[in-house]
Order: C-alpha cells, then sequence, then structure tokens
C-alpha cells in the first residue's frame, strides 16, 4: 500500500507514517490519529487515508458499552496481550475508540476522510475455506476489557456508562458523515490473506481496481460495482458521502438519479431496482458508462422497464444496439416514467385564462428531465391545486395540497410562489408528481405492523463530535403517537429515531424525510453498500438507532420561516429483506430553495457550535412543525 500511495498516487513519502510489525503497537497507533489531529499542514478538508491491515477479532463488551448482543469487533495491535507497564496486558482498540478518534478528527480537519480495514469484523465462524495459500486475518482474544477503556476519547463516567443502547451497528459507523468506511468483509465474516503475496486478497483488489480505474474520476460507489467477487467475504463501504470522488471531497460526485445496471448474459440486462424503489412496466432509461454528472456522461442508449421485480427489472432495448458495447459497469437515468405514476392536478379558471395548459404540458415535453407527468383532474379528484394570484411584481403562481394527512390539520397551500412561467410550471409539478408517487404507494409485507419507528428530542451529552454524542431526554418518552410527532421548531432542539424490529426477519432500513412545502425528499438514514451482499443493520428483534447512538447519522432539527405558524413533513421509513439501493429516491427541492427542515450540515454545525423471500413494506410517520405549543391538534 505504501508504494501504491507514493508511486501511483504521488503522495510525497514525508506526508505517509507506516507503522509496521513491531512499530505497529497500541500506543503508536493511537499517537497517529493524535499527531493527524494537530498536524498544522493538514488543512481542513483534505484527504486523509488510513489504512489497517492486520488481525480483527471480537471481544466481550465491558458492562455498560453500548451493543447489540455481548460483542464488540476489535482492532489487534501488535503488542496485544504483552504486558505493560500497568502490569496488565494490552488491549486491543475497540471499534468504539475508533469512531471517537474518526469523528474528533472530522471535527477538526473535515470528513474528508477515508479508512480502509482489511481485516475480520468478527472471529465467529470456522476456518472450512482456508488452504495453503488462504488464511483468515483473525486472532482470538481471552483477556477481558476493562469497563472504561480509552476513556479520555468517548468521555464515560460510571453514571454514563450504564446508558447503554440495545443498537447493532458497530460504533465506526456512528456518525456516518465523519468518513467512508471500506471494509474488507461484514461483520460476520473472515478476511483472508495470501500467504504466498503476503497480502490480504481485499488490499490486492482494492489497489488493482485503483489501478484500473481513473481515481480522479471514481466514486466510492463506483470502486465498489468495480470490486471483483471475493471468495468467502463480501467487501462493504459505509458513509454518507460514499457518492463523492476517491479522496475528494470538493468535486461534484455520483448523481444519485442514476441507478446500476448489472449483466447476466451480453443479451440481459437487469436495472438493480424494482417495485420497491418505484419502478414500473414501460418506464424508460437511458444507459450511461458512468454514473456522474450527464454533460460528461452522454447516453449510449435507451431502454425500457419489460418485467419488474422486488429489487430488479429486467430492461429491454428501445433502440438497435447490436454495434453497441455496454461497458460493465453501467448506470440507468431514468427520463419516462410509467403508468400509474401522474399527478393529478386542477387548474383554476383564473390560472386558465392567464396561461394555457397545453403550454404547461408541452414544456414537458421538450425538458431534458425525467418525465414524472401530471393529468387535468376535477377538483374533486385532484391531487394537487394550481391557482394563479396578481401582486405588485406580477402574476405568481400557487400550489395547494390535497394530501389528507395534511389537509385535517389545515394544512393546504404550499408555502411557495412561481413566476407563470411554463416551464417553471412544469418542473415545479414533475417535482410533486414524483414527490407524490414514492410517499403514497406501499406494500404488505409479513413484517408489517412489526416494526416501530420512535421518536426522540436529543440532548448533547458531550458536545462536538465525541462519541455517545447525543442521547433521548426522556427515554421513556416516544413522540410519535399513533403515528403523529407534534413538536415546536427551533433550530437548538435536536431529534433522532429508533427502528424497533419486533419481528424474527432481520432487515435493511431506508429513512427519507418528505418535506410536504418544500416536496423534496431527503435521506435519514440508507443501509450501506456492499459487493454482493451486506449485513443487516435491522436485526430480529433488535433496534437501530438514528441520529444518536450507535446507529449512526446526525440528528434532526426543524425550523420555520418568520411568519410562519406550521409546517408538515412525513417521516417514511422503507424496509426490506435483501439488500437494496434507495439512493435515486432522494429529490431536491423543485422551487428552487428549501424553507422546512433543516439541512443536515446546517444541523451539523449548530450540533458544533454547542458542542428471506424478497419482500419490502413500509411505515410512515406525519410531523407537524409548530411555530408555538398547542394544546390542540387542529388549528385554523
Amino acid at each position: 500500500m505504501d508504494e501504491f500511495l507514493r508511486r501511483h498516487l504521488n503522495v510525497p513519502k514525508g506526508h505517509i507514517t507506516n507503522l509496521r510489525n513491531e512499530k505497529a503497537t497500541r500506543e503508536r497507533i493511537l499517537e497517529a490519529f493524535r499527531k493527524l489531529k494537530s498536524n498544522p499542514e493538514i488543512k481542513r478538508d483534505d484527504a486523509i487515508f488510513i489504512y489497517f491491515a492486520g488481525h480483527g477479532g471480537e471481544a466481550d463488551a465491558p458492562a455498560g458499552w453500548p451493543t447489540a448482543g455481548s460483542k464488540i469487533q476489535v482492532l489487534m495491535p501488535q503488542d496485544v496481550n504483552v504486558v505493560g507497564p500497568s502490569q496488565s496486558p494490552i488491549a486491543p482498540i475497540p471499534d468504539r475508540t475508533l469512531a471517537a478518534l474518526l469523528n474528533e478528527l472530522a471535527g477538526e480537519k473535515g470528513n474528508n476522510i477515508t479508512v480502509v480495514l482489511d481485516c475480520c469484523h468478527s472471529s465467529s465462524g470456522t476456518r472450512g475455506n482456508e488452504n495453503a495459500e488462504r488464511v483468515a486475518r483473525v486472532a482470538r482474544l481471552s483477556q477481558e476489557l476493562p469497563r472504561y477503556l480509552d476513556k479520555e476519547f468517548h468521555g464515560d463516567s460510571e453514571e454514563e456508562a450504564g446508558r447503554g443502547m440495545n443498537t447493532p451497528t458497530p460504533f465506526l459507523t456512528q456518525n456516518l458523515r465523519s468518513h467512508i468506511l471500506l471494509a474488507a468483509c461484514g461483520a460476520d465474516e473472515l478476511a483472508y490473506e495470501n500467504t504466498r503475496l503476503g497480502r490480504g486478497a481485499f488490499t490486492t483488489a482494492f489497489i488493482q481496481t485503483l489501478k484500473t480505474a481513473d481515481v480522479h474520476k471514481l466514486t466510492y460507489m463506483g470502486f465498489m460495482d468495480r470490486l471483483p467477487n471475493l471468495p468467502s467475504q463480501n467487501p462493504q463501504c459505509e458513509g454518507y458521502h460514499r457518492d463523492r470522488m476517491f479522496f475528494d471531497a470538493k468535486l461534484p460526485g455520483a448523481d444519485r438519479r442514476f441507478i446500476g445496471v448489472e449483466f447476466e448474459t451480453h443479451k440481459t440486462y437487469k436495472l438493480k431496482a424494482g417495485t420497491a424503489q418505484g419502478v414500473t412496466v414501460d418506464s424508460e432509461y437511458t444507459i450511461h458508462a458512468d454514473h456522474t454528472d450527464v454533460s460528461d456522461n452522454p447516453a449510449i442508449c435507451r431502454m425500457r422497464a419489460k418485467e419488474v421485480g422486488p429489487f430488479r427489472t429486467i430492461l429491454e432495448p428501445i433502440d438497435t444496439i447490436t454495434a453497441i458495447k455496454i461497458p460493465k459497469p453501467a448506470y440507468a437515468r431514468e427520463v419516462r416514467c410509467g403508468s400509474g405514476q401522474e399527478l393529478r392536478v386542477h387548474f383554476s379558471e383564473a390560472f386558465e385564462r392567464v396561461l394555457s395548459i397545453q403550454d404547461v404540458q408541452q414544456a414537458g415535453l421538450s425538458s431534458n428531465e425525467p418525465n414524472f407527468g401530471f393529468i387535468v383532474s376535477d377538483v374533486d379528484n385532484a391531487e394537487m391545486l394550481v391557482d394563479i394570484k396578481d401582486t405588485n411584481d406580477g402574476k405568481f403562481v400557487i400550489f395547494s395540497t390535497r394530501e389528507q394527512l395534511a389537509t385535517q390539520y389545515g394544512y393546504k397551500q404550499l408555502p411557495h410562489e412561481v413566476k407563470a412561467d411554463p416551464e417553471i410550471i412544469c418542473r415545479v409539478l414533475r417535482g410533486a408528481a414524483r414527490w407524490h408517487y414514492h410517499f403514497k404507494r406501499t406494500n404488505h409485507a409479513r413484517f408489517s405492523g412489526l416494526v416501530d419507528l420512535e421518536f426522540y428530542r436529543l440532548d448533547d451529552t458531550h458536545g462536538q463530535f465525541n462519541e455517545p454524542g447525543m442521547l433521548p431526554v426522556n427515554p421513556d418518552e416516544n413522540m410519535n403517537r399513533s403515528g403523529i410527532v407534534d413538536l415546536v421548531a427551533r433550530e437548538d432542539h435536536f431529534y433522532g429515531v429508533k427502528i424497533v424490529n419486533n419481528s424474527k426477519v432481520d432487515l435493511y432500513p431506508y429513512l427519507f424525510y418528505f418535506d410536504l412545502g418544500d416536496q423534496y425528499i431527503e435521506p435519514y438514514y440508507l443501509s450501506q453498500k456492499g459487493t454482493n451482499w451486506v449485513d443487516p443493520p435491522l436485526r430480529a428483534g433488535c433496534s437501530h438507532t438514528v441520529g444518536y447512538g450507535a446507529g449512526g447519522e446526525v440528528p434532526f432539527a426543524y425550523r420555520l420561516q418568520d411568519g410562519q405558524a406550521v409546517d408538515i413533513g412525513f417521516l417514511k421509513l422503507f424496509l426490506t429483506t435483501s439488500p437494496a439501493d434507495f439512493d435515486s429516491l432522494s429529490q431536491p427541492t423543485p422551487f428552487g430553495m428549501a424553507r422546512g427542515a433543516m439541512p443536515r450540515n446546517d444541523v451539523i454545525q449548530t450540533v458544533q457550535r454547542r458542542g428471506n423471500a424478497q419482500q419490502w413494506g413500509t411505515v410512515v410517520a406525519t410531523v407537524i412543525q409548530r411555530s408555538i405549543r398547542r394544546h390542540v391538534r387542529y388549528f385554523p
């Protein structure tokens, strides 16, 4: 790895700290983290690369440590189990400690941090797949870890250590925005080493993939798509910014509207999405060699959805592509929606006296954006009302929702006005159609009704990036009451959710916030990406937190504009029994500027200023945001 960094990525030797063999002691590894944080030559958002190759394993969790069961993951330094100056054996480095170090580093130097771990995440399983050239990178640990191990990093006190959470995700992914983690295998797998080459199988694949691709144009997701299959281990990619370019947080990364395409034969193409992601028969896609901006990524051909399954869709060509070679990997971008995805819209008489509906429809046909269309409806069956009004600055178009989950609380008109321009109106209706379609669709699964979405007000226990960060103010006060969350919107009030799986099925959760007023869809949590299989974050009978604890992600916060009395949004949780890609559901506001829930980067800054069979289903909670607390639920 040292040679690769210097010769192929032109990293100066003086910028590399290389701890090998007897130098890779516990104290030197921790000291290297401290030096990264204090190094004045490392500017904010400079690329930081942390690589560990060696033994990993599991240890019994000390009393009071947050963990799903009785085990935590650890890294083994060279001197582990050696009796130190304190006459106690030197401990491994727990994932909890590594997470705290990474979160502190991100707070000081920014989140352009890539972590590569070529080691086992656990010591479970056997060595049945080993041979003379292939051995597992796993070590057995028998020592009992002290309860307050590394308390200088995560600030445990005796009282705080007892506030554990039943969350299965390792602490390394606590703040999924602080770094990108590329791991050699899943938590229940072994990472293998080729003894002939003296190098881990994942390290070999990592270097070869970066050598054959243009690293300056490669995203982390694109890297995972290009990794070769490794026997008995499935590399994982975790982190919110996995759509970024490798080692570069400043360049535009992957466009999340793209969906991967896989090949079964040279004539069979499958879209890596299905009914769970909202794909319908006859929706159309352009096929591209990459998943970056279309201005530098032209379409190769056009295909149509022929057969749609839960998580995969068979595509058929629209163009004649016998002479066109489709690369591997390839990506699809929807350009025309299928049947049943249109928004029913009623235009007022006042609107039709000023603008032609045909002009608005024509603007949609001439646009290069995906065609989520609308159909003209009478007022009783409409899902959105469009009206026009005169102001001193001219004529402006206003939009009103017919969504009953909002109108029952008196919320009707969206807090945006746009110019009476057919192209602008079409853009808004296209976004509204897509928003409404993804919000309304659902599916019945055998775990339906067995997963709860709990919502909590949080308080900062340690401040900034230090673990454990925020915890519920009152763990017994779940604010989600029968699908309704009613809160006062303040920028300094933070919230998080706990997803509780009462079923007997391991699940993959994907949590989104649907802002009604701004018509945007923001991912609050997306499960990690793997080459073939990823660990289920939501185990049967367990829970997973988002916004606090070990589950990852920053908390949520909500704010209202001056003069705004109320806003409404929805938390929608998609659940699957197999790994899936829901990145393409994300949508920016079609109004140009959002007004509702605080952007996640703003939340981070505010926190820092303080300190089986393939199935899918959904859970929805309405989030009412008021300017003041009311004792009644209905308001004018």
